[in-house]
């Protein structure tokens, strides 16, 4: 519970740096830094049924990606995404590797705020591979943390979950105390909150 988040696997000088904006030094701090709410991303929608200004998830499969560069310093990449109901286009401004990470064919499971233009756009979307046997952002009820420029929710779910995993905090309240009043151990409410 007090040791250092350095202690953590995937955190190094930097990413401890970043953490430490949040007020995150030990692991303690991490598993007390709690959600400031919750998206439920268990239901699909098909991409004709989504809806502008909403938040939404869905499945769709890569059929193809571009770049453009309105101006110099600046690239906004494009993938395209299609079920058997539409087209959708997953947008990021400077983030140009993504068009390598996620070639024709690919399945993904998407989750953005919706917009429309000509079809509908998803700008800075949250991603994860359909053939994830255990997605940690989407598929489920997911923890939106508070946090700082450079601190993804992404890193901080996949690091919360290691945490949760390979670092049990003691149960400081008797067993004896939590059985007569029907409290729930320290451990497992935790897992819940996260």
């Amino acid at each position: 519970w007090f040791s250092e988040v350095s202690c953590l696997k995937g955190i190094g000088p930097a990413k401890q740096a970043r953490l430490l904006k949040l007020g995150i030094k030990t692991v303690g701090d991490l598993l007390a830094h709690f959600p400031k709410r919750y998206e439920d991303r268990r239901a699909f929608k098909p991409i004709s049924r989504l809806t502008a200004g909403e938040t939404e998830t869905f499945v769709g499969t890569v059929t193809g990606g571009e770049e453009v560069r309105p101006r110099r310093g600046m690239t906004i990449t494009k993938i395209s995404v299609a079920d058997d109901s539409g087209e959708s286009k997953l947008v990021w401004f400077n983030q140009a590797y993504r068009n390598k990470c996620f070639p024709r064919g690919t399945r993904l499971i998407v989750t953005g705020k919706i917009k429309f233009f000509r079809t509908a756009e998803v700008y800075e979307a949250e991603t994860e591979l359909l053939a994830n046997d255990d997605p940690l952002n989407t598929g489920r009820i997911v923890p939106v943390y508070p946090a700082a420029e450079n601190v993804s929710q992404r890193f901080l779910r996949a690091t919360v979950r290691y945490a949760l995993d390979n670092f049990r905090p003691a149960e400081l309240i008797p067993p004896l105390i939590i059985k007569h009043y029907r409290l729930i151990e320290k451990n497992r409410a935790l897992e819940n909150i996260h």
